[in-house]
């Protein structure tokens, strides 16, 4: 595969981070872009809050699923700024999204490990 030129832009008020010319995994859907929204590459005092009841109800929709997973159509995160009364800003990032369902069918194109960026052994 011949070398692809890395085409990002970054939107340091959204602290977002997009490529628009991604590489491809073999035997995937085609990556049309990749935009990263904070993470560990970040400066910004960024975080997911889950709560036990929310993490519960997930995975019972998960043991549901022919493949094991969820899906949240109309995906998006919220993103509030917030002030401590030390003067300290920090994010709180909210998944927000239609209704959790289980997946319906074998679904090779994302994972979990590929949405967290971890390598799985």
């Amino acid at each position: 595969m011949p070398d692809r030129e890395v085409q990002e832009e970054v939107d340091d008020r959204l602290n977002m981070r997009v490529n628009n010319n991604p590489l491809q995994a073999a035997g995937r859907d085609e990556l049309m872009r990749e935009a990263e929204f904070g993470g560990p590459a970040s400066s910004r005092d960024s975080r997911f809050y889950f709560d036990r009841k929310e993490l519960e109800q997930l995975l019972e929709i998960c043991k549901s699923s022919v493949s094991g997973r969820v899906i949240i159509h109309h995906a998006g995160v919220k993103v509030r700024l917030y002030r401590s009364g030390s003067g300290h800003m920090y994010e709180a990032w909210h998944l927000i999204g239609s209704k959790a369902v289980p997946e319906a069918k074998e679904n090779p194109t994302i994972s979990l490990p590929d949405l967290l960026n971890v390598k799985v052994p």
